[in-house]
C-alpha cells in the first residue's frame, strides 16, 4: 500500500575549499556516477545581458567550477537587459528550497549547489523563461533529479514563483525546461525586484526510519487502526459503497487524518501567482504532505480551508464516497472556500518516494474530484492528467487543472496513484 512517510531529515555536508564542491552525507545513498573533471571557477561573478529577440540560450557568469544558463522563447521586449550574479554558496538571507510556499515547508533531503541573483530593466512575461541550465563539476551526481526554484526576495521572506524539473543531463549539461501552459509558467518578472534562481537536487535515500514521535492531536485517537499493519492492500479503501447522486459538492464530512497547516487561507481577488493549501496526513507515525496551489486571482476574494485522510476509516460520518477507479488512493482531501470562488488553475503536488522515501509512486498519479457532470449521478471525475497517470519516476509529482471551482459547503477531491 502507497503511504505517507513523515519528513526524515537527512545529514549532509557542504565543503567548499579552493573553489570546489564536496559534498559528504550521512543520510542513506547508494552509488551515484560522477562526470569529467571541470577547471574552477571564481565562487561568484556577475554580468548584464541584453534579452535575445528571439529564442535562445544565455550563459551566465561561471561560480565554483559551474556555469548556469537560461533558456529564453520569443517575447522579450527589444533592449530588455537582465543583470545575473551567480554564487556556488547561498546569498545571505537566501530562504530553502522548499515543495510548498516558502513559510510552509522547506525541504530537508536536498544539495543546493548553485545560486543565480536577476534583476530585469523592464518587465518580462514569465513565459519568456523557458530553461534553465547547469554545467556540473565531478562531484555533482548524474543519476539524482535536478531542480531549479525560483524565489522573488525583494523583501524577507521571500516569495517562491515556481519549481522546476527534473531535468535531464547529456554530456555533463543539465537543462530543465519549464512548462509552456499559461497556468504554470512564472509571472511577470518586474523591475526593481530581486529574483533568486536556486538549482539543487534530491538526495539518494534508502528506507529511513520514521521519527519516533507519536501522531500530531489532529490524527483521531479513535481511529479503526490505532496504528499501521507493516504491509496493507488496496483492499483497506472500501468499494461498496455507492456514490450518491446529487451535485457532486458534500457537507458534513470530517477528514480526520492530518492537519491543514495553512488554512484558513486568505485569497483576494489580488492573489498572484498562486494560494496555497497545504495538508499534512498521518497514518500512524508515518505523515506526508500533499500541496494545492490555487491559482490566482479568484473570481471573489475568499478564504480557503482544507482536510485530509489517507484512509476511508478516517472520514466522518459513514458513507463518504469511496474511490474505486485505476490506480490506488493516496489521499482523499476536502477544499472550502467562503464565499464559493472559482480559480484559474489548481495544481496539486505530490512528494513521491525519491523524496520522502514512502510507498512506491513508480507510474505516477492522478487527480480527481467528486462531481456530477450535466447533472447527472456524482462521480469521481479526473481532472489531471486527461487521462493515464502523469509524474512517473518523478521525486515531485505536479498534477495541473484549469478552471475550479471550490464550494462554500465542501468539494471532494481525491489523488490516486500507481505503484
Amino acid at each position: 500500500m502507497l503511504r505517507f512517510q513523515r519528513v526524515t531529515r537527512y545529514c549532509a555536508s557542504l565543503f567548499l575549499l579552493a573553489g570546489a564542491l564536496t559534498v559528504a552525507s550521512c543520510g542513506g545513498g547508494g552509488s551515484v556516477t560522477t562526470i569529467p573533471q571541470a577547471s574552477p571557477s571564481p565562487a561568484s561573478n556577475s554580468e548584464t545581458f541584453t534579452v535575445p529577440a528571439s529564442a535562445g540560450t544565455q550563459a551566465l557568469p561561471a561560480a565554483g567550477g559551474r556555469t548556469p544558463t537560461l533558456g529564453f522563447a520569443a517575447g522579450a521586449t527589444a533592449g530588455t537587459k537582465i543583470t545575473a550574479t551567480t554564487s556556488a554558496t547561498a546569498p545571505v538571507g537566501a530562504p530553502a528550497p522548499s515543495s510548498v510556499a516558502r513559510h510552509i515547508s522547506s525541504l530537508t533531503n536536498v544539495d543546493e549547489i548553485m545560486w543565480a541573483l536577476v534583476t530585469v530593466s523592464q518587465p518580462i512575461p514569465g513565459s519568456v523563461i523557458a530553461s534553465e541550465g547547469l554545467s556540473l563539476i565531478p562531484s555533482d551526481p548524474t543519476t539524482v533529479q535536478y531542480y531549479a526554484e525560483w524565489d522573488d526576495i525583494t523583501s524577507a521572506p521571500g516569495t517562491k514563483l515556481g519549481t522546476f524539473g527534473p531535468g535531464t543531463i547529456t554530456n555533463g549539461n543539465l537543462v530543465i525546461n519549464n512548462p509552456t501552459t499559461a497556468s504554470s509558467v512564472l509571472p511577470t518578472l518586474l523591475p526593481q525586484h530581486t529574483y533568486l534562481v536556486q538549482y539543487y537536487y534530491l538526495l539518494p535515500t534508502t528506507s529511513p526510519s520514521p521519527v519516533a514521535s507519536a501522531s500530531p492531536s489532529a490524527a483521531p485517537s479513535a481511529s479503526p487502526s490505532a496504528s499501521p499493519t507493516p504491509s496493507q492492500s488496496p483492499s483497506a479503501i472500501p468499494t461498496a459503497s455507492p456514490s450518491p447522486s446529487g451535485a457532486g459538492i458534500a457537507s458534513g464530512y470530517t477528514l480526520a487524518g492530518g492537519t491543514d497547516l495553512n488554512g484558513p487561507q486568505a485569497c483576494p481577488v489580488t492573489t498572484t501567482p498562486y494560494c496555497n493549501l497545504v495538508e499534512l496526513a498521518y497514518t500512524g507515525e508515518e505523515g506526508g504532505q500533499v500541496n494545492l496551489e490555487f491559482g490566482g486571482p479568484p473570481s471573489v476574494s475568499t478564504t480557503l480551508s482544507g482536510q485530509i485522510a489517507t484512509s476511508i476509516t478516517q472520514i466522518t460520518p459513514a458513507g463518504f464516497p469511496a474511490y474505486t477507479g485505476a490506480g490506488q488512493v493516496t489521499a482523499y482531501m476536502t477544499a472550502t472556500a467562503s464565499p464559493s470562488a472559482t480559480f484559474p488553475s489548481l495544481t496539486a503536488t505530490i512528494v513521491s518516494d525519491s523524496f520522502f522515501a514512502f510507498g512506491d509512486y513508480g507510474n505516477g498519479c492522478a487527480l480527481f474530484q467528486y462531481i456530477a457532470p450535466n447533472g447527472s449521478a456524482a462521480t469521481w471525475t479526473q481532472l489531471a492528467p486527461s487521462s493515464g497517470f502523469a509524474g512517473a519516476g518523478s521525486g515531485l509529482i505536479y498534477l495541473t487543472t484549469s478552471t475550479i471551482t471550490i464550494s462554500s459547503t465542501q468539494t471532494l477531491l481525491a489523488i490516486a496513484c500507481q505503484p
